[in-house]
């Protein structure tokens, strides 16, 4: 992938590509195949999620704390895997993103305190789930 900038990030997803590495590895690029697709015309939200959406237990907040949920993310144990793709350079290119409008979150909070949260980056109607937490 080479060096980790904003603008070469922007164009690796936008050809269907995202860096995927261990910390100790270059990047590299990656694109599964099959991908997965959700479309708001498939998408299919539970009764019992539905009903846990309009209670009061949760609080969802949109971009209000990008660097905590970032290093939540990078933070959390991984089933079966050793460390975490998102290093520091990770780190500072996705705030960048964030900065410049392109990296959004979506965080949950109960009483207070942070319990979820995903970074994703939107690029025109597509929106690209890259790490959450929970």
């Amino acid at each position: 992938m080479g060096e980790l900038t904003t603008h070469r990030l922007l164009e690796t997803y936008q050809q269907r590509i995202f860096p995927w590495y261990n910390e100790s590895e270059l990047v590299l690029r990656y694109s599964p195949d099959p991908r997965m697709v959700i479309t708001l015309e498939r998408l299919h939200i539970s009764k019992s999620l539905n009903k846990t959406i309009r209670s009061d237990k949760f609080e969802v907040k949109v971009d209000t704390n990008f660097e905590c949920v970032i290093h939540h993310c990078k933070a959390i144990q991984r089933k079966n895997q050793n460390g975490t793709w998102i290093n520091n350079d990770m780190v500072h290119v996705y705030t960048a993103l964030h900065l410049q409008g392109f990296a959004h979150l979506v965080e949950v909070y109960k009483d207070s305190q942070l319990v979820g949260g995903l970074y994703r980056v939107a690029l025109g109607q597509v929106f690209l789930v890259s790490l959450c937490f929970h």
